[in-house]
């Protein structure tokens, strides 16, 4: 954020935003929400503000200096917006009853803040630091802009102005040109035109930069281009915090299965136990406590070895029997608890390695903030403004066909459109869209059934390999466990189709 950028901004929003009342107050960290009476969010991080209908993501407990914020300017009246000229400052004059509220927003690198006021004095302060010192920074003469210029440093200036003007001083040589220039960047005698260059976000073009080429992106306005700046930042933060959370969570889980295949097995050979214990029973006559082990013919091996079975010293005869059959029971009981347990993990597994295919895919914050509320497998948010058509549609021949956006939107369409004789789709052991034909198996071609299931392979992980295997079935043959997360489904009978992308 410079300080042209921002006095273009508020030039810009100003009327806008003048007499709109401060309904609500958010803050999720830095990022904090006023949501406006003309049905708009004033959002500002403290690196960009802008006016959106954008929805973020809010803590169930807000911050205290969120709380503080809503005790005092919640329902304020915006009389004024302010900015202080080469400086970094946006001030919003805000009036409740008899009383006059200023927020001093702080955009400066070193100085980040947001200070209520009332009056002048300071009621809350969000960082450490304090209430900036405002002083008119003078127009220079030529004499001292030279000088300036030999330090590359103009008070107030951003540094890409300074390397503009040195940069026009180099093509012309004529100071007095430069120097006028300089004056026109003083007085913000500019045309103003937003544009993003590369990584770099500036209010007007500039000579010193390349302007041609594909990295130029322009913009229609200031607050465009910082919505646009806001949204992909904090995208790109919140899905990197939401793939590490997934991560982890996989990694735990695939540690967890790892665990339950060696315990099965070590636990696998229970059979054997069984067969001690009937060799022993056989065997009896044989056998005497104190005895540490016994040699006995096995005759369930059709070679008839013979083998030593190891003995308990202090146990009888019968009591060794007894401990072989209830360890053989326990262990069979363990084995299927733990196959039990590995099928759930592996479930939970590819689930998560689902929405990390979803996630990926995702591209701005309102789909982003609908994907969030089912990240755990429930929806927990009450906030209904956010929610979008969580499937995509598609036709064949007249034939309506929709593939789930997310976990949640494949649990959507299987409740929404899963009549017992429609057509479900999904590509084989990857994470991915399922997708349903709104039409009865025995209505269908083969090539509607191919389209369909190239679109669950689109929409796959496996889509990279422009080629896969995808199971089928009818709705009614599908089933979801009790308590199961969400897209997760159990095929009582399917068929396959291997299908390759156009």
């Amino acid at each position: 954020m410079d300080t042209f950028s921002l006095f273009a901004f508020k030039n810009e929003i100003k009327d806008k935003i003048l007499y709109t009342r401060i309904n609500k107050i958010f803050q999720n960290n830095n990022i904090f929400t006023f949501k406006l009476s003309s049905n708009e969010n004033l959002i500002f991080d403290f690196n960009t503000i802008f006016l959106s209908d954008v929805k973020l993501k809010n803590p169930l407990n807000p911050p205290t200096f969120c709380m503080f914020l809503r005790k005092h300017i919640m329902n304020s009246l915006i009389i004024d917006l302010n900015y202080f000229k080469l400086y970094r400052i946006l001030e919003v004059v805000l009036k409740k009853g008899d009383n006059t509220y200023t927020l001093h927003i702080n955009f400066s690198n070193k100085n980040k803040n947001l200070i209520l006021l009332q009056e002048q004095n300071i009621l809350a302060n969000f960082s450490k630091f304090q209430l900036a010192e405002i002083k008119i920074i003078r127009q220079l003469d030529i004499d001292e802009f030279r000088n300036a210029l030999i330090n590359n440093k103009l008070e107030g200036f951003p540094g890409f102005i300074v390397k503009e003007l040195v940069y026009l001083l180099k093509l012309s040589g004529l100071l007095e040109d430069v120097y006028e220039k300089y004056i026109e960047f003083y007085n913000f005698k500019i045309k103003f035109r937003p544009v993003k260059l590369g990584e770099r976000i500036y209010p007007f073009l500039l000579k010193h930069l390349n302007n041609t080429g594909k990295n130029l992106q322009e913009f229609s306005s200031f607050n465009d281009m910082f919505k646009h700046e806001f949204e992909n930042k904090y995208l790109e933060t919140e899905k990197s915090n939401l793939k590490k959370l997934f991560k982890n969570k996989i990694k735990k889980l695939e540690k967890t299965l790892k665990k339950i295949e060696n315990e099965i097995e070590d636990k696998k050979d229970f059979e054997k136990y069984f067969k001690f214990g009937e060799l022993l029973k056989a065997n009896l006559h044989l056998i005497n406590k104190g005895d540490s082990e016994t040699k006995v013919v096995d005759y369930y091996n059709e070679d008839m070895p013979t083998i030593t079975i190891p003995l308990k010293t202090d146990k009888s005869p019968n009591e060794n029997i007894e401990n072989y059959f209830k360890k053989g029971k326990k262990f069979k009981r363990g084995v299927v608890k733990l196959k039990e347990r590995k099928i759930e993990t592996e479930e939970q597994i590819f689930l998560f390695k689902e929405k990390l295919y979803f996630l990926e895919n995702i591209k701005n914050i309102s789909e982003l903030e609908e994907f969030s509320t089912d990240k755990q497998g429930k929806n927990k948010t009450k906030n209904k403004d956010i929610a979008q058509q969580p499937y995509k549609e598609f036709k064949f021949n007249n034939i309506n066909i929709v593939a789930g956006k997310s976990s949640k939107g494949n649990d959507y369409i299987i409740r929404k459109f899963g009549k017992p004789d429609y057509l479900w789709f999904h590509v084989k052991d990857f994470p991915g869209s399922h997708v349903i034909i709104q039409e009865k198996e025995e209505n269908l071609t083969k090539e509607a059934i191919e389209f369909a299931a190239k679109i669950a392979l689109e929409y796959s992980k496996a889509a990279n390999n422009r080629k896969g295997e995808v199971v089928y079935t009818r709705i009614k043959y599908l089933s979801k466990p009790k308590g199961a997360p969400m897209g997760l489904v159990t095929l009582k009978k399917f068929k396959t189709i291997f299908v390759k992308s156009d």
